[in-house]
């Protein structure tokens, strides 16, 4: 029984407690995933890991969507080629793992979110300081803030460019969608 007691004592404290991942960004892909090459204790200096990290509890507009180009190039200027620390629990469905990242004290995820280049991801907590930085600056009208009607990220990849939609008003937060007649 102790055995048993114990076991399940070091899964749970392993699938609880997050894990760290140093390394500089080779890369950035979009708004709010970038590539860290980190040369930790399972790489070597001539082979490197290379990781592909999805900034957690943020969703940033899709390239082809309005506003990406610049949420990216954003998201370049603040960390590609900087040494960052990543702080995470789990992966994603694709494999990418959702960290945390800082640069030094720097947290990322809240400065993507803070100046308007990202919003809160929609199954994130709904409170916190990303919660907040993204209330403010939707109240500040910045970054994807100042267009009228943003449309969400999740929105987007579902409505946004297919046909059928023409003749729909899509809800630019819930997805929600109403017939209209023309």
């Amino acid at each position: 029984m102790k055995i048993l007691f114990f076991v399940f004592l070091a899964w749970f404290c392993s699938n609880s407690l997050a894990h760290s991942i140093t390394g500089t960004v080779s890369r950035v892909i979009d708004g709010d995933t970038i590539v860290v090459t980190s040369h930790s204790l399972l790489s070597t200096a001539h082979d490197p890991q290379t990781l592909r990290i999805r900034l957690a509890d943020i969703d940033a507009p899709e390239l082809k969507q309005a506003y990406g180009p610049e949420a990216r190039e954003y998201l370049r200027s603040l960390v590609e080629g900087e040494l960052v620390r990543v702080e995470y629990k789990k992966r994603d469905r694709y494999g990418r793992i959702l960290g945390n990242v800082y640069i030094g004290s720097r947290y990322i995820n809240l400065a993507m979110t803070a100046t308007g280049h990202a919003w809160r991801y929609r199954y994130a907590r709904k409170t916190g300081s990303i919660a907040e930085a993204e209330s403010d600056a939707r109240e500040s009208r910045m970054g994807l803030w100042h267009a009228a009607t943003p449309m969400a990220p999740w929105v987007f990849r579902r409505y946004g460019a297919k046909k059928e939609t023409a003749n729909r008003s899509i809800h630019p937060t819930s997805g929600a969608l109403a017939y209209v007649s023309r």
